[in-house]
């Protein structure tokens, strides 16, 4: 333990491969074997969601300065011109335009929003309190990728009897 270089990773452990649960507390309660758990992320396999809430965002932003830039000018946002050929080629457009682009994506959203099957972990982040206790961790769950290879062809995992055990 190094106590003149610390960082977040002398904390963090990652599961990379994470069986079905979605709940932190289970995971908390797991990990709590090891010592104080501070924190848990499950991050979920839900990147098109994410992707278009960062759009939406966006077009907001977007209509918002708009709006604004018109409002100087002392033009209503119905009454807005069209952009020039040139205003176009560069992707400009109208409130109008960026309103209904927003709805739509909004429409898209709540269809994400609520799958027909939930969103899988895709991995979780867990930080101790204590690097003793992240380590401590690591050397009980971690296998080499030279022994999972071994125990791959034999069938079986680390975790013995050929139970499904998340990476480390």
């Amino acid at each position: 333990i190094d106590e003149h270089m610390q960082t977040p990773s002398d904390y963090a452990i990652v599961v990379e491969n994470p069986p079905l649960e979605r709940d932190p507390d289970v995971w908390q309660a797991h990990f709590a074997e090891w010592g104080q758990v501070v924190f848990i992320t499950v991050s979920l396999n839900n990147g098109d969601l994410l992707e278009a809430l960062a759009k939406k965002r966006s077009l907001e932003l977007k209509i918002t300065n708009k709006d604004a830039q018109l409002g100087l000018k002392g033009i209503e946002a119905e009454n807005e011109p069209k952009p020039s050929a040139l205003g176009r080629f560069m992707g400009a457009k109208t409130i109008k335009e960026l309103t209904a682009a927003k709805a739509e994506l909004e429409q898209k959203i709540e269809q994400l929003a609520a799958p027909a099957t939930p969103y899988k972990p895709n991995r979780v982040y867990v930080i101790f309190n204590k690097e003793a206790d992240k380590q401590r961790c690591m050397h009980d769950c971690s296998t080499s990728r030279l022994a999972e290879a071994s125990l791959a062809r034999r069938g079986t995992t680390a975790a013995g009897r050929g139970a499904r055990r998340p990476k480390v």
